[in-house]
């Protein structure tokens, strides 16, 4: 039904409907909702990386997009489809790039080199070899009197 068919609908709090809104694109409050996910054209020519999906532990795809000074790349999960457009300088959307709190950067891609049927991964997550540094601690003064602990 168009608005001029329905002039009441308005005043109901219902969302107007004409030839170019879609009901069933629009949220409760009438708001249309926009898909913000990427589609890649039919010519578009990914690459593998060695890489895994923060998301599904799925591989990524690498695509260039061209750019001006900074080269820039689509990023995208072959299994969950999450992608990102990044620049080169610009850490890629992979398990090396999670921190874990003070420790920082404590994983990393790796390939996989015993595979079998129970583990068919190419591309593993690892955790990195790293220090476990204690927390730095407020150490007592050096007093030159025994009475000065009291």
């Amino acid at each position: 039904m168009s608005e001029s068919l329905n002039p009441l609908a308005k005043k109901r709090g219902r969302p107007p409907f004409g030839k170019h809104s879609d009901p069933r694109r629009l949220d409760a409050m009438g708001k249309p909702i926009v898909d913000t996910r990427s589609y890649a054209p039919h010519d578009a020519h990914y690459e593998l990386i060695p890489h895994l999906c923060t998301v599904c532990l799925g591989r990524l795809l690498r695509r260039y997009l061209g750019g001006g000074r900074r080269k820039k790349y689509e990023y995208r999960c072959a299994c969950c489809g999450d992608s990102h457009v990044l620049y080169e300088d610009d850490p890629i959307p992979c398990w090396c790039g999670k921190t874990a709190g003070t420790h920082g950067k404590i994983f990393e891609c790796v390939p996989n080199t015993s595979r079998r049927t129970e583990l068919p991964n190419e591309i593993l997550v690892k955790e990195r070899p790293h220090e476990l540094k204690p927390t730095e601690r407020m150490y007592r003064p050096v007093f030159s009197e025994s009475q000065d602990y009291l």
